[in-house]
């Protein structure tokens, strides 16, 4: 799984390979706001799912702490859960002062102990929020969230089973 808020050339490059071999996908045609990919053996999503996507979220960040609080609280109520429903919180480790502050005083508002950042090991990109249902996968039959932002003040707020 990949993902980015931004232009990767990876998912181009794979698209283009021939390893693609059962893409349908004009490679040349990825977008440059924002990509995303699965790859797997012919078939696997049906026989063998790891994880049911719940529901994504993309926006303008909030200006105010309150306010993405609220965001996140109004997209569970949507789907019938509450926070305290959610087993693993997962961010991306902040690359300065403004978004450490940021996911710790979310965390704080949420009433968690801490966003989990096990993303270290895959590079600084924010394509590594794809890796979030990997990282989940001992979390089987819970909920859990993947809470990206970036710097041009945008986040998403990906919400997924483990089955």
């Amino acid at each position: 799984v990949g993902a980015s808020d931004e232009y990767s050339h990876y998912a181009s490059d794979f698209l283009a390979s021939q390893s693609a071999k059962y893409s349908h996908i004009d490679s040349s045609k990825v977008s440059d706001f924002s990509v995303a990919y699965f790859i797997g053996d012919e078939m696997s999503c049906s026989s063998q799912p790891v994880a049911e996507i719940i529901a994504v979220d993309i926006a303008r960040r909030a200006d105010k702490i309150e306010d993405e609080f609220e965001r996140i609280k109004k997209l569970l109520g949507y789907l019938k859960l509450s926070i305290s429903d959610i087993s693993r919180w997962t961010s991306l480790s902040p690359v300065n002062k403004f978004q450490e502050n940021w996911i710790g005083r979310l965390s704080e508002k949420l009433g968690i102990a801490e966003f989990l950042k096990p993303f270290d090991k895959y590079g600084s990109n924010y394509s590594v929020s794809g890796a979030s249902i990997f990282e989940a996968l001992l979390e089987k039959g819970k909920v859990c969230i993947q809470y990206s932002f970036s710097s041009t003040n945008m986040s998403a707020i990906t919400v997924f089973k483990v089955l």
